[in-house]
């Protein structure tokens, strides 16, 4: 009888008989993997194109918006003109945000004359500095962040106080608080304010400052000229006023160092110590010592060797008040001329 194959009883049929072999099964993986690669480059190609986007949306954009942000950061007189039509500007356009507004209002600060844009920026630069003149120079007290480490807390208490400055400090300097110095354009906007305040209708610093940029536009050159001169010679009588006020001030310190006591003397070690005094007790223990120093050399001996070594013995004692004592001392011992011929009685003293 036929016999058939267990693998076909069973329904089953073995591997390389149905093409299932190692070779295909390889193949088949092969494939796989080709698939995942096509896949992962389908998806590297759709965020390709994404990244492309936006760095499309990125340059098309936010052009006007890095020219606005500088206007912003730099351009004082921007402001003024933003601050001055911004009502304006939003019951016309309709814009209730301020990034939109301040767009609109760019386009017309560009749109504005180089005249009106000066004057508007002039005036921006003495506003910034009569507020800088009335902030105080010490910021304010504030509690340390939540976030900051006790290191850096320990750091900023280490650091010593900032000092506001004098009245001195600034003559020293050769500044006077509070004063400027006198421009052609600050006299003509002082001598004109009120006829500028109405001619343009109003007190607003913008209004009053654009009429003054026509006015002063309009001027001739002689009368611009005649501002500029009486200028500098303000400029110069406030110069001559500040190198006064210094002399005056140095003059006053060197005085009250002059008449003031002179300082204490110390010793190498730091410690205060106090002034000898040419007393009796010192003149005695001066003689005492030339008394010794006689006694040890009497062949070869002068005054200015003695002093020499009595200073080494009274090294602590100040030089002026030890030449006194030796003085007194030599004095006192009837010591008239001191040569190499002592006689013996100067022994016995």
């Amino acid at each position: 009888s036929h016999s058939v194959p267990l693998s076909e009883q069973r329904g089953w049929a073995h591997p390389r008989a149905a093409g299932e072999g190692p070779a295909e099964r390889m193949a088949e993986g092969a494939a796989g993997e080709g698939a995942a690669a096509d896949r992962m480059a389908e998806g590297a190609a759709a965020e390709g194109a994404d990244a492309e986007g936006t760095a499309a949306e990125g340059a098309a954009g936010p052009g006007v918006d890095w020219e606005l942000l500088e206007s912003i950061r730099q351009d004082g007189g921007f402001w003024l003109h933003l601050g001055a039509h911004r009502e304006a500007i939003v019951n016309i356009t309709g814009l209730d945000d301020a990034l939109g507004v301040a767009r609109v209002a760019l386009e017309s600060w560009k749109a504005l004359p180089d005249v009106e844009r000066s004057s508007l920026r002039t005036w921006a630069r003495s506003l910034v500095a009569a507020l800088s003149e009335r902030m105080p120079q010490d910021g304010p007290e504030g509690g340390q962040h939540e976030g900051q480490e006790a290191a850096g807390s320990e750091a900023k208490d280490a650091r010593p106080p900032k000092r506001k400055l004098t009245s001195d400090d600034t003559v020293k300097a050769g500044k006077r608080p509070g004063v400027k110095k006198p421009t052609a354009w600050g006299l003509f906007m002082e001598e004109n304010r009120a006829a500028l305040e109405e001619a343009a209708g109003s007190r607003s610093c913008v209004q009053v400052s654009r009429a003054a940029g026509e006015r002063w536009k309009a001027l001739s050159a002689e009368q611009r000229a005649d501002f500029e001169t009486r200028a500098a010679a303000l400029r110069g009588a406030q110069a001559s006023s500040d190198g006064a006020e210094a002399a005056s001030a140095n003059a006053g310190k060197q005085k009250k160092a002059a008449g003031a006591p002179p300082a204490k003397a110390r010793a190498s070690h730091g410690h205060e110590i106090k002034q000898p005094q040419a007393t009796q007790a010192f003149k005695a223990e001066v003689l005492a010592a030339v008394r010794g120093y006689i006694q040890r050399n009497q062949d070869t001996w002068s005054k200015s060797m003695m002093q020499n070594e009595l200073a080494e013995q009274h090294r602590w004692m100040y030089d002026k008040h030890l030449d006194i004592a030796i003085k007194a001392a030599i004095k006192a011992c009837g010591i008239e001329g001191l040569g190499a011929g002592v006689p013996k009685a100067v022994c016995n003293l």
